[in-house]
């Protein structure tokens, strides 16, 4: 169900009111004579990921921003690959360079640290990983998810460092942080020589106007700003930056979809109306697949 606003750069305005959604997949209803240009016709099925809005019944996108789709896709799955596979696909192979990434082998035997519990991107991620051939996958989450996630084959760790940092220190090839700044420096004794920190701090702070950074988290901050190897990544940001690179990443995902070797789990489909229940539902426990949300029919 997308239902996240995602941020983009600092200093970056939202408007209010707004419409939440931060992917879409849908038909181009009218377009202009430079989105042609570009091969955007009227009837073209294109996707995109954007910072708010998705939800609407009609969005406002510019052209070279979107992807053109296989029309015989299921559209929730595409959906689903751009809010969760795309983000979890830039975060694990940020900083390896094209083609190489696309490889099948480009993480063999490769040990893999990831934080941020059962989330479906951090689901999306470990699915990935495996496919590039990842040796060892370990996952940081509370308790509650442990269930989700050892149905995934990984080695789940809880919140606590001190149980766990005997286990990974200096061992990590790769290391996804979605939880920082929370227990940096534990994340930092993971890596081994050579290994690459890929942080992705949570929108929640960014997206608080009256929110300040305490001294540990600017001093965090400062901390990776100084490693090697190591990168504070925003998807949206990086979407907008490298937005060439970053479609030519979601048409390799097309391409796992459409031959099947990945395959977003869908847990089922509500109405507008029950979105609301939906969210008490993922606040109380991890979800195994997305949920989701026909769209308006009016």
């Amino acid at each position: 169900m997308d239902v996240v606003m995602r941020h983009g750069a600092p200093g970056d305005d939202i408007p209010f009111p707004f419409v939440l959604g931060s992917s879409f997949v849908g038909i181009v209803h009218r377009c202009s004579p430079e989105a042609e240009q570009l091969g955007i016709t009227p009837g073209t099925r294109v996707a995109a990921i954007v910072k708010w809005g998705s939800n609407a019944k009609y969005i406002s996108a510019a052209a070279e921003n979107l992807v053109v789709v296989p029309k015989q896709l299921d559209a929730a799955e595409i959906a689903c690959l751009v809010s969760t596979y795309l983000p979890a696909f830039l975060a694990l192979h940020h900083g390896r360079a094209r083609p190489y990434r696309y490889e099948d082998t480009c993480l063999q035997g490769r040990r893999i640290l990831v934080t941020g519990g059962a989330t479906l991107e951090v689901q999306a991620l470990i699915r990935l990983a495996r496919y590039a051939g990842a040796s060892e996958i370990y996952v940081v989450a509370p308790r509650e998810d442990f269930a989700v996630l050892k149905r995934l084959n990984v080695a789940v760790l809880n919140d606590h460092p001190e149980d766990w940092l005997h286990i990974v220190r200096n061992r990590m090839n790769v290391v996804v942080d979605f939880k920082f700044p929370k227990n940096f420096s534990a994340i930092c004794e993971s890596l081994a020589r050579h290994g690459r920190l890929v942080c992705c701090e949570s929108t929640s702070n960014a997206l608080d106007k009256s929110w300040i950074p305490d001294f540990e988290t600017l001093f965090e901050h400062s901390r990776l700003s100084m490693m090697k190897r190591a990168t504070l990544f925003d998807t949206v940001e990086n979407v907008q930056t490298h937005r060439k690179d970053v479609a030519q990443d979601l048409r390799f995902l097309l391409t796992l979809l459409s031959t099947r070797r990945i395959r977003p789990h869908i847990d089922r489909y509500i109405k507008v109306k029950d979105v609301s229940k939906a969210h008490q539902e993922m606040q109380r426990s991890a979800l195994t697949g997305a949920i989701v949300c026909e769209p308006w029919k009016e």
